[in-house]
């Protein structure tokens, strides 16, 4: 390796260190870097960095809900990668893979990715990336409606890190099975298990974690009705949250922490915190978390009976909306809010156009539901077939093997007796691999299924019974 060669590996790998801490702090910066990273390996053959550096770029693409065909880079990652020598590489690639086909509603090429990336992790025997990837799965499995096989998945994703010492892994692994029993309506068990996920963080010392379980505690005592414990319990969250750089999940705090003020018709407190939020999304650099969040203090200020200067933020974050998935939901909201705006301004053609707007996207989300409702049975329906089409295989090979063994079996036997056998010429006895020697009748039935009877054939009967005549002529 000449010195030129050297210096730019050197420099795609320190573009590689930089962009882990800044994917979360500063995601537009790690982007950024990341896409140096892959020209400069491009452009050079280094093909292992160019893959590191696209699954970073793929994982970075869908934190920021960004448009770009994050599976064609994930795809390209993992065919770069397949030969690597760094093994974690690959695992990570085929991770970034699942997520990204999880996201495009592709679970059951996504399940196969994860557990590529499992096997790798367990030949790592990396039990912090098994139960990531559990984790993943179990998500999986949750998004189509598989509820018991994300439950044993979660439980499964705790269990392998029994005894560990990877507390913050484990603490993820029990958040998330709290989150589905939130949803299976187990509350009383989905805390029990939030606070066992709190204690560990705090053990751990990871301040973001600790967080987000008393923001997801503050969720669950507001869907309680519990208003009291759960503004404790977003405060808190925001106190440990602002100790840390975690831009994304303090504004999503804040939009909680407002939503609960004004439920309780508290709107000038309400709107503090939204004006807070915003402040936090254009630190984090994102357009589209901005146009969120300044709609969002819109859409109150709206409801507050504010009709000057909140138009454009609405305008603003409809041109960051699709016609799909969730970005159906936000279309409403903002047809809501200017509908309703426009009411305010007595501008009743105006308003009542926006309003049917949102009908109209109402309809289609409603369809697109349905649709999704349809894909999700059809999932499941193909899942449950193709388990049992494994059980069955399962079954078939296991009964092949026994079949496969009793033949092993027979034929060592016959080789045993078979080629040249050491036979006394006198008595016949036949002597063994241990240089014994052993009747014939003996070394016959120990190395095959052969019985022996007894009887006298016509030559023996003559010449040792001749007044017998046990054989007629």
């Amino acid at each position: 390796m000449n010195e030129s060669t050297g210096k730019i590996k050197s420099q795609i790998d320190k573009l590689l260190k930089q962009i882990q801490p800044l994917s979360l702090s500063d995601p537009l910066k790690a982007k950024e870097l990341a896409e140096e990273a892959i020209k400069l390996a491009h452009e050079n053959g280094f093909q292992h960095r160019e893959g590191a550096a696209l699954t970073w770029h793929a994982h970075i693409i869908m934190g920021m809900a960004g448009d770009e065909d994050v599976l064609k880079a994930a795809r390209t990652a993992v065919e770069l990668l397949k030969d690597a020598p760094d093994k974690l590489l690959i695992a990570r690639a085929f991770t970034v893979l699942g997520n990204g086909l999880k996201l495009q509603c592709d679970s059951f090429e996504a399940l196969e990715y994860y557990q590529h990336a499992i096997d790798v992790y367990k030949e790592l025997d990396d039990i912090a990336g098994v139960s990531t990837i559990l984790n993943n799965i179990a998500s999986t499995y949750r998004s189509i409606g598989l509820f018991d096989e994300a439950y044993s998945a979660f439980s499964e994703a705790i269990d392998v890190l029994e005894g560990s010492d990877y507390l913050i892994s484990k603490a993820a692994a029990v958040g998330n099975l709290a989150s589905l029993l939130v949803e299976q309506d187990d509350p009383q068990k989905a805390e029990s298990l939030m606070e066992q996920a709190l204690e560990l963080h705090r053990k751990a010392g990871t301040k973001q974690g600790e967080g987000i379980c008393l923001r997801d505690m503050g969720k669950l005592k507001a869907s309680l009705g519990d208003k009291t414990e759960a503004e404790r319990y977003y405060r808190q969250a925001l106190a440990v949250l602002s100790e840390t750089s975690s831009n994304q999940f303090m504004g999503y705090t804040l939009f909680l922490l407002s939503n609960l003020k004004e439920e309780q018709g508290q709107f000038n407190e309400a709107e503090e915190y939204l004006v807070q939020a915003v402040e936090i999304a254009k630190q984090f650099k994102s357009q589209r978390r901005i146009a969120d969040a300044e709609f969002d203090l819109a859409a109150l200020r709206v409801r507050m009976g504010v009709t000057e200067d909140v138009e454009p933020a609405m305008h603003e974050f409809l041109k960051y909306l699709r016609d799909s998935g969730d970005d159906l939901e936000y279309k409403i909201d903002v047809y809501t809010s200017l509908s309703q705006l426009y009411e305010l301004k007595e501008e009743f053609s105006t308003a009542l156009d926006y309003y049917k707007q949102k009908c109209c996207v109402e309809k289609q989300y409603e369809a697109l539901q349905r649709e999704n409702d349809v894909v999700r049975v059809r999932l499941r329906a193909e899942y449950k077939r193709s388990e049992n089409e494994k059980k069955l295989l399962e079954a078939q090979q296991k009964e092949l093997q026994e079949a496969n063994d009793r033949l092993q079996e027979a034929a060592e036997r016959i080789k045993k007796l078979s080629g040249l056998l050491p036979i006394c010429a006198y008595c016949k006895s036949i002597r063994d691999d241990s240089g014994y020697w052993n009747e014939i009748e003996a070394y016959i039935a120990s190395h095959s299924d052969t019985e022996f009877t007894h009887g006298i054939c016509p030559e023996c009967a003559k010449k040792h019974f001749p007044d017998y005549n046990l054989f007629s002529e």
